[in-house]
């Protein structure tokens, strides 16, 4: 899986080299398709070859759309949504055309098993409950395909998109960063086990998911009237949200420079005396810590 990491990578960067460097590059548009075709790869052993067309694949932009317009049924009036026919016959047509390629790639594994494929096609197609015995029927395989695209997809191309940001705008902090590449992986090509030597690109990662988090909001539901802050009350039931944005740039918590890219913070001993959950960088399951 690494191996198939590195080869859609090295994809992109290839392509940034072919153009020069007084080339302007569209990063968000070429870390989409990154992150879109390493997803393809890694989770499923399909290949979209997003950097061997001019276009994005037609399931990249089918999924957009689908997700955009699904979005925006479920803010309107259910009365409203009866009047935006043309939308929700595209909406239908991209989910055909999605289930279309779904089936397609299962069908593949199925009449062409890979049992040493470490992918998570075949943990779906062949995994089985340790309590139940039940095995997820295909169409379930069909449908959870696409909601792995829509959720890891352009969380992660947005984040690399703005690593690449901070980095390009604090000279410093990308100076100790290709010093320390240079030293750990010098003129060769990386390896997995070169990864936990890279402590200060991995302070710059973190810090970038600080500063931008992939999600703009934290919700739950209240499972009983309760009162926040002394002050707030909430029914159960309720929806309550907060700003991710504003969680991660807390002056108690990162100090007056919290608005600041600082990668040091996230390092050594600045890293393991964060306050618990105070970094939360994809989320913020019940039962996890920053470490």
């Amino acid at each position: 899986m690494f191996e198939d990491m590195q080869d859609i990578s090295s994809q992109m960067i290839l392509k940034w080299d072919r153009f020069g460097p007084t080339h302007e590059i569209e990063c968000i548009e070429d870390t989409s398709r990154l992150a879109f075709d390493t997803v393809g790869l890694c989770a499923f052993g399909y290949r979209f070859n997003e950097f061997y067309s001019e276009a994005p694949h037609p399931f990249m932009t089918q999924l957009k759309e689908a997700a955009i317009e699904s979005a925006r049924r479920a803010n309107r009036p259910e009365f409203l949504n009866r009047f935006y026919y043309r939308e929700e016959q595209q909406r239908q047509e991209n989910i055909a055309k999605m289930k279309m390629l779904c089936k397609e790639i299962i069908r593949e594994r199925i009449e062409n098993p890979r049992p040493d494929a470490r992918d998570l096609l075949n943990v779906m197609l062949n995994g089985v409950d340790r309590e139940t015995g039940e095995k997820l029927d295909v169409e379930n395989v069909e449908y959870q395909i696409p909601t792995f695209f829509g959720a890891g997809y352009e969380t992660t191309s947005a984040t690399l998109a703005f690593i690449y940001y901070f980095l390009s705008s604090n000279q410093e902090v990308l100076r100790k960063a290709q010093q320390e590449v240079d030293q750990v992986v010098g003129d060769k090509v990386v390896t997995f086990d070169m990864l936990p030597k890279l402590a200060y690109l991995d302070a710059c990662i973190k810090e970038a998911l600080r500063l931008q988090h992939p999600s703009s909001l934290l919700t739950r539901f209240a499972i009983k009237d309760t009162v926040i802050g002394g002050k707030y009350f909430i029914h159960k039931g309720q929806m309550v949200s907060g700003v991710w944005r504003h969680f991660h740039r807390d002056p108690d918590v990162w100090g007056e420079d919290a608005d600041e890219f600082r990668p040091e913070r996230m390092m050594g001993v600045n890293f393991q005396k964060l306050p618990p959950n105070a970094w939360k960088p994809v989320g913020s399951p019940h039962h996890t810590s920053q470490h």
